[in-house]
């Protein structure tokens, strides 16, 4: 385990903790992305996203509340990072994906996980939130390319799979001269 910065000054006071991702670097990943997307099968799409998601696990509470306005200022903040900057330099490091792409596809397999399941619309979800349905239902247009009910009726792996595909540029290994 090692922390996300590695650079104690990127931290702010004394009062926040460290951001700490677990870095996996080993074949098997590599290998379980490879196999997601040539093959499709759940177990190598669930390896792999459970991969990414190890490695982001401390940033991963800020995606719970699916807020559409959670900015990446904010969420650097919320985790001890002094910058945006400071926050894109982390994901970088870790090849994790820019932190809008992350978050947006978080957000819409959460959104999968919990409605598109039980083949409900986003309305009853989003209002029990408090929030509007429409601009739910635009944000997973715009995320996905895909309408509410067409992605509702995929599978929740199948929607993890788009999101690792969309994500995949930056899970490779790290390219020559990125920070380690």
């Amino acid at each position: 385990m090692s922390t996300l910065s590695g650079n104690s000054s990127d931290f702010v006071g004394p009062h926040t903790r460290p951001l700490v991702l677990h870095e996996v670097r080993c074949a098997s990943d590599q290998l379980a992305y490879e196999r997601a997307f040539v093959t499709e099968d759940d177990q190598n799409i669930d390896a792999a996203w459970q991969s990414v998601m190890n490695r982001c696990v401390d940033i991963l509470p800020l995606f719970r509340d699916v807020d559409l306005r959670l900015s990446a200022l904010r969420s650097a903040r919320l985790l001890g990072l002094p910058s945006v900057a400071a926050l894109r330099r982390n994901l970088v490091a870790y090849r994790l994906p820019p932190f809008e792409l992350l978050r947006d596809w978080s957000y819409v397999v959460h959104l999968v996980m919990h409605c598109g399941g039980q083949c409900e619309s986003i309305a009853p979800w989003a209002l029990r939130q408090d929030r509007a349905p429409s601009v739910y239902y635009r944000f997973v247009r715009r995320v996905t390319g895909h309408t509410w009910s067409k992605l509702r009726q995929m599978e929740c792996g199948r929607t993890k799979s788009l999101a690792l595909q969309a994500w995949s540029p930056h899970l490779r290994e790290l390219r020559h001269g990125s920070a380690e």
